[in-house]
């Protein structure tokens, strides 16, 4: 103190060998140094101000470090060493991040994640110092597995909830379906019971000389049945059709999901860490409200797609075929991703037609997955699906191209023939195409036709603009 002529900092006592903290000032009086005043504050004084507060995790432990690398400080869960003369021998190299600690030292604030005993460490330091004489460290260590605990447990009852929600939606699809096919056979018995009460009436009047216009009237009767006959089983392979697609989709919804579900995850770990550093604050709390708000609007808008494509309304309705495109791709683009295929657009138009806009994006959604199952088959690295989009005078194109190998010339004629598949019988059912060629031609008045191209399949679709 008297050579260095102002407060100082001394913090170790060689005599005792017990980590201390002495502070030195100096008095003058009349510009004369009369006397120095000297602090000691001892290891376990400096114990208790570290130990001074609320909120030690189980795993949590915090030290005060000197340039020498020696506890200063007994923490909660880490007992100083300084208790005997060998006590300078012992570095803190064997107990805490000696990496986090030499940051500290040269001047930086931060956090990092080491491995301590087989286990992952979070570990926060800032340096401390005090006047020219003292150059300490604080350093914060805690377990991983203890910070992570609550956002786990989060994550894991999101993941439960949103499988429970999707089965739920399954189980309403499948009532739906169920009561539209009851609907049907209620059609179907009372036209039995109507031939039923007709037969009764043609033997009265067999007598009568009306033999040929019940004759007429029963032959009548039969065509109407196997037209609905007809007309059912239609609608049994359309359910049937929608049924896979609904299986596809299930599992694009489930790639479209784990995105927002890891970033919501990095979310609460990362509120959490704020929450433990007692560095959380209001502005934090804003932006985790509305990153989360996000992420769950856009999970949600998943479902209402999906609620909106498997709607049992058959309507006729203005839209632009281009929205129709956008809208497949969107259902697909997570599956296409994690496949490696990239998807090019040329769209050349923005026309509006009137027609059936869920049935057109079922049969795209068809033909995308036959394009993605191709490529897989093949296992090309580089998947490529081209959509071109141009109109004619009177008409709109859509061509549909991939890379995935083609079809064998022999049977490409019979691709749109019920139940005929290129795949195996327990990967296709071989409706896909047969649908979607009933769906453009019948119902939307419209053309459909694949041919092979160099290295794929050109799919081509025409329909109407009036």
């Amino acid at each position: 103190v008297i050579k260095n002529k102002r407060i100082t900092f001394v913090d170790t006592n060689e005599n005792s060998y017990q980590s201390s903290l002495y502070i030195g000032s100096p008095i003058y009086i009349d510009n004369r140094l009369k006397a120095v005043l000297i602090f000691h504050i001892s290891n376990n004084n400096i114990s208790k101000i570290m130990n001074f507060r609320e909120g030690y995790a189980k795993t949590q432990k915090d030290y005060l470090i000197g340039r020498d690398n020696i506890i200063k400080n007994n923490s909660l869960n880490c007992y100083s060493i300084h208790t005997n003369k060998n006590s300078n021998l012992d570095k803190i190299i064997n107990q805490c991040d000696n990496e986090a600690t030499k940051d500290a030292f040269e001047g930086h604030t931060g956090e990092k994640t080491f491995l301590k005993y087989n286990k992952r460490v979070l570990s926060a330091y800032t340096p401390l110092k005090l006047n020219k004489d003292l150059d300490w460290v604080i350093l914060s260590e805690i377990d991983e597995d203890e910070v992570l605990l609550i956002p786990n447990k989060i994550k894991n009852t999101i993941i439960t909830d949103s499988i429970i929600f999707i089965l739920l939606i399954i189980a309403m699809i499948g009532i739906l379906i169920h009561q539209m096919l009851k609907d049907r056979k209620v059609e179907i018995s009372k036209a039995k019971e109507i031939n039923k009460n007709l037969k009764a009436i043609n033997n009265e009047l067999k007598q009568s000389g009306y033999e040929v216009k019940l004759e007429n009237e029963k032959l009548e009767i039969r065509v109407d049945e196997e037209i609905k006959k007809n007309e059912y089983q239609k609608e049994l392979l359309f359910q049937q059709s929608k049924m896979a697609s609904m299986g596809e989709m299930i599992g694009n919804i489930a790639h479209q999901w784990r995105q927002p579900l890891n970033a919501l995850s990095g979310l609460i770990l990362w509120i959490n860490m704020k929450q433990s550093m007692k560095q959380l604050r209001e502005e934090d709390m804003i932006v985790f409200k509305e990153k989360s708000n996000t992420i769950i609007q856009k999970m949600s808008s998943t479902i209402d797609d999906f609620r909106n494509f498997f709607s049992p309304n058959k309507t006729i309705e203005i839209f632009s075929v281009n929205s129709a495109v956008d809208e497949a791709i969107k259902f697909i683009e997570d599956s296409f991703l994690i496949n490696n295929i990239t998807i090019v657009k040329e769209f050349n138009t923005t026309k509006e037609i009137k027609n059936y806009k869920n049935e057109l994006i079922q049969v795209l959604l068809n033909i995308f997955n036959n394009s993605k199952d191709a490529i897989k088959e093949q296992n090309i690295e580089n998947g490529l699906v081209t959509i071109t989009l141009y109109e004619t005078d009177k008409t709109i194109i859509i061509k549909i191209q991939d890379n995935g190998g083609g079809i064998k010339q022999d049977i490409i004629d019979r691709v749109f023939e019920p139940y005929f598949t290129t795949k195996f019988k327990s990967d296709g059912t071989g409706i896909g195409l047969y649908m979607s060629k009933m769906i453009i031609e019948e119902s939307m008045n419209g053309k459909i036709k694949l041919e092979n191209v160099k290295n794929g399949v050109l799919t081509t679709i025409e329909l109407n603009l009036n």
